[in-house]
């Protein structure tokens, strides 16, 4: 349940290096070799094989020393203690070790003096040797060497571009104008760009890249499977980024990704909380558009559908065991990721496939992470709604909880859900909404622990990932038990 500190460090190395990548400032790419220079000395000391062998060749050279010592009759009063080191010691341990047989042979050296005899230069020469291999270690660089989220050389702008002049030969005059990466992605990398050309003049898009390491193993997180969710959702009039096209031959840019037209606007939100004043009437605005996404037809027979991730959820015979298998999804995902133990996960699981609320309705499109962070709204509309890779056929009261749990209080919740059912929304129970509010707690908190064994696992992780299991676990975890108390409570009502 935690990350090695070698995994630690290559995170803040691989930061470090993304950061490098966006700034030609002299005085930023100074700042930022000393923490990677720092970083990575730290990273050394965590593999213990070199100074273990220093140490062995440094004992070997001070037995050497002693005995030129004996030759000349010379005593230095001192003697190089046995030390026994085992190769999972600290590296703080193997230091003090180091350090006591560097000072034996600066005693050693001082004593044999200046004068020389060839055996006594060629002593010299190899104690030199050995030092300097210790300063020489520290350029080298650690195992799980810093890797880019993504391979810059393959997916960079000089590569797009031929890419999108390739897959548009009949514009000959196509110009990127503009390619820029925006940090900050979680699940997915973003990169918006702008083309110029004399037939449609100049235009802006987003690409979402689907990285070489997937944070979990959710059936969304496969970019080709979430692509057609965004077209079904444009095809039923939802807001959403028009669909271009998706690449799914890796092997052209290293990344499977898809296109989207660019839309104005900003978030106004993290995942975790609301950040900035919200527009007047955007409540009202945001429970009508989710009310559009809830009415959206499901036709099991659309080949949208069918190539989605959102298929499988049509095969439940009931609105419960959707919910159910909904629970075992995720109990799932704490396996397949390697999770580790928890006891207050499991006590949250145990309690969720106990209690599934037995309401049958029917159901329905979920977006799946609705909240302030996934919803881009310009001049107060919503323009459109964002990721799409966590949507489901499912339960609609599951939509309400990550919204709630994002906007931590500021808002008023039987306002906001009768504003839903204002606009047409489904009606659900509050044991329902208490219910979901559990299951946005303990997703959050299983993805977490996840993302830090995928650290430990995988070189190339969204750096990303340390804040997020780190920081964010303690919020999450520590609301489960009282989320069950009031989800038990809403039910005896």
């Amino acid at each position: 349940m935690r990350p090695k500190r070698t995994s630690l460090l290559r995170t803040i190395r691989s930061a470090v290096d993304l950061l490098a990548s966006q700034s030609d400032k002299p005085e930023v790419q100074s700042l930022l070799n000393v923490i990677d220079v720092c970083a990575r000395e730290l990273a050394l000391r965590e593999q213990p094989d070199f100074y273990l062998d220093y140490r062995a060749r440094g004992t070997v050279l001070a037995a050497r020393g002693r005995a030129l010592l004996d030759e000349r009759k010379i005593d230095t009063g001192s003697k190089l203690a046995s030390v026994s080191l085992d190769p999972r010691s600290h590296p703080d341990v193997i230091g003090g070790a180091m350090t006591d047989v560097t000072a034996e042979l600066e005693r050693i050296v001082h004593a044999l003096g200046p004068s020389a005899g060839a055996a006594v230069k060629s002593y010299f020469a190899d104690v030199g040797a050995w030092e300097v291999s210790h300063y020489a270690h520290r350029t080298t660089q650690p195992e799980g060497a810093v890797l880019a989220p993504y391979d810059r050389e393959k997916f960079n702008r000089e590569r797009f571009e031929a890419y999108l002049k390739a897959r548009s030969p009949s514009v000959p005059d196509l110009k990127l104008t503009e390619f820029r990466v925006i940090p900050g992605g979680f699940s997915k990398h973003t990169v918006t760009f702008d083309t110029e050309d004399s037939v449609k003049g100049r235009q802006s898009f987003v690409i979402r890249l689907e990285p070489p390491v997937k944070f979990m193993e959710l059936d969304g997180m496969d970019i080709r499977r979430e692509y057609p969710v965004v077209c079904y959702a444009y095809k039923h009039g939802v807001p959403v980024a028009e669909p271009m096209w998706i690449e799914e031959d890796q092997s052209l840019l290293g990344m499977r990704f898809f296109v989207s037209r660019k839309v104005p606007g900003e978030v106004f939100g993290t995942v975790k909380e609301t950040n900035k004043p919200l527009p007047d009437d955007i409540m009202g605005k945001l429970a009508r558009t989710i009310a559009g996404i809830h009415k959206v037809p499901i036709d099991r027979d659309d080949p949208l559908i069918q190539k989605s991730h959102l298929a499988k959820w049509l095969n439940y015979p009931t609105l419960a065991a959707n919910t159910r298998g909904f629970v075992d999804y995720w109990a799932n995902q704490a396996v397949i990721n390697r999770m580790g133990p928890s006891p207050i996960i499991t006590r949250a699981l145990d309690w969720m496939k106990a209690n599934v609320p037995p309401d049958d309705e029917l159901f329905c499109l979920v977006h799946g992470d609705f909240g302030l962070h996934n919803v881009m709204i310009e001049n107060g509309e919503v323009i459109a709604m964002l990721d799409w890779e966590n949507s489901r056929i499912g339960d609609p009261a599951e939509e309400f909880a990550r919204f709630f749990a994002g906007t931590h209080g500021k808002i008023d919740q039987d306002e906001f859900v009768e504003l839903y059912r204002e606009a047409g929304g489904k009606v659900f129970s509050p044991y329902r909404l208490r219910y979901f509010m559990i299951y946005d707690a303990i997703s959050v908190a299983i993805a977490c622990l996840c993302t830090l064994t995928r650290l430990d696992e995988f070189d190339r992780t969204n750096v990303n990932w340390s804040v997020f299991g780190l920081q964010f676990m303690h919020y999450y975890a520590d609301r489960l038990e009282p989320l069950i108390e009031a989800a038990e409570r809403a039910r005896g009502k």
